[in-house]
């Protein structure tokens, strides 16, 4: 998880190490993102700046980190589109089939999202996926496709269960957090 004394809009940066992955404040300043340990000295060189924004995601053919915690960048504006005003994904599967294969670290956290676009579930990368806070449903089986992936959190979610095929194939290899053990 991010620090809490994180400050909006200040650059924070991800690393992916050998021996896990990291959100840091800079170069000097970094915690493991599944246990928050603090860790120092860090490698400068495999250090990402966070993108933030879907126009900065769009310019951005290398991203390896895409926050979006309760953007409005995935609010609805398309006068056409039957979701207009609410959360919507359209414009995040465009951006994601653009740039997003080098993607390690995606947070939809805060968003109300009901659903999420295909492409999320074909990122060779990603090790990351922070759904938190949303309106999902249901964790889909898709994410079994997602075969780097380390943590998924899905805290905050009206989630009933993980569906059985989920379960089996994730099983010891990726940290699932949600609120329960329904």
């Amino acid at each position: 998880p991010v620090p809490a004394d994180t400050p909006r809009g200040k650059a924070i940066y991800f690393l992916n190490a050998w021996h896990g992955i990291y959100v840091c404040l800079s170069s000097e300043k970094c915690v493991e993102a599944t246990t928050g340990v603090a860790i120092e000295g860090l490698m400068a060189n495999r250090l990402y700046q966070v993108v933030r924004s879907l126009l900065e995601a769009n310019r951005s053919p290398a991203m390896k980190a895409l926050d979006l915690r309760n953007s409005p960048d995935l609010q609805c504006v398309n006068m056409m589109c039957e979701k207009v005003g609410e959360a919507c994904v359209c414009r995040l599967s465009r951006v994601l089939e653009k740039n997003g294969q080098e993607l390690r670290s995606l947070c939809l956290a805060d968003n109300k999202l009901s659903q999420l676009p295909a492409i999320v579930f074909e990122l060779p990368h990603l090790q990351v996926l922070d759904l938190s806070g949303n309106a999902l449903e249901e964790i889909p089986e898709a994410v079994v496709n997602l075969k780097s992936l380390k943590v998924l959190d899905v805290t905050g979610n009206p989630i009933k269960g993980v569906p059985k095929a989920v379960a089996k194939q994730l099983y010891g290899l990726v940290e699932i957090r949600r609120d329960d053990a329904k």
